[in-house]
């Protein structure tokens, strides 16, 4: 700890005691809940986001859908399988087909 402090004080780094943590057993960063044992969870609070996200009825509402969950996707297996179905929804050609498909239907 000395040496790392030593180190910063070579830089002309300050560090902030009242923003500062050491010795903490986890930390949340950037959206994720790290664990010290090199673990890497998405936070609790984010999936509970997606959770409870409203059913999309638009293409901007799939699309920001997609961005939400593509930020954890590296944690959901099989995503791209997954999300397959929505991301067809915002090509246009996979629109007409989907309208044409349910002006047949109705």
């Amino acid at each position: 700890m000395e040496d790392m402090l030593q180190q910063f004080s070579e830089v002309k780094l300050v560090l902030n005691s009242k923003k500062c943590k050491f010795f903490q057993q986890e930390v949340n960063l950037l959206g994720y809940h790290v664990l010290v044992k090199d673990e890497i969870t998405p936070q609790a609070e984010k999936l509970d986001k997606i959770e409870q996200f409203p059913v999309p009825e638009n293409q901007t509402e799939v699309r920001g859908f997609l961005n939400l969950c593509g930020f954890y996707r590296q944690h959901i297996r099989c995503f791209s399988e997954i999300a397959n179905p929505l991301s067809l929804l915002l090509k246009k050609i996979r629109r007409v087909l989907l309208s044409s498909k349910l002006s047949e239907s109705l």
